[in-house]
């Protein structure tokens, strides 16, 4: 909850510098997209969880493609609410998703630089110097580029305690 306060209030201060309205709610951390990295992460192929990611008819052929991968969801449900219970696991969730694609998620960037400044100011550098020197971030566009680096300027300057 504290890294979701945090995020939005840098992202206000950002939106507010650059003569926006402030939002007055918070970002999820993870969006249903990356069920799709998770699912991958705990070695499953996406494509193959029947009922999670293609078109279904109708409730009752949902029910019946969703029962044979229910368990491994669940398994991965249980393994996540284990490990977004300290931000130490965030992180390794929100590192691990990251690494397996080409891009860096600009929002999972900015949420890794978030929970680092929780942590401390030298979590915070750490964590910018490594999101900038992995393969992913150098294959990002450079408004995203910016836009990260906007964040964590701003988180740098923010000395809010949370």
């Amino acid at each position: 909850m504290k890294a979701g306060k945090l995020h939005i209030d840098i992202e206000n201060q950002i939106r507010i510098e650059e003569g926006e309205n402030a939002l007055k709610f918070l970002r999820p951390t993870f969006i249903i997209t990356d069920w799709k990295d998770i699912f991958t992460l705990y070695g499953y192929d996406y494509r193959e969880m029947t009922g999670w990611f293609s078109s279904i008819e109708t409730i009752e052929h949902l029910e019946e493609k969703t029962k044979n991968t229910f368990p491994q969801a669940l398994e991965i449900i249980i393994d996540l609410d284990k490990k977004f219970k300290t931000l130490d696991g965030i992180l390794d969730v929100l590192w691990k998703k990251n690494s397996l694609n080409e891009y860096m998620d600009v929002y999972d960037a900015i949420n890794i630089l978030v929970i680092n400044k929780l942590k401390s100011e030298e979590n915070l550098l750490e964590s910018y110097q490594n999101i900038i020197s992995c393969s992913q971030y150098k294959s990002l566009p450079e408004n995203t580029l910016q836009e990260i680096t906007k964040y964590f300027n701003t988180l740098k300057k923010s000395n809010s305690l949370y």
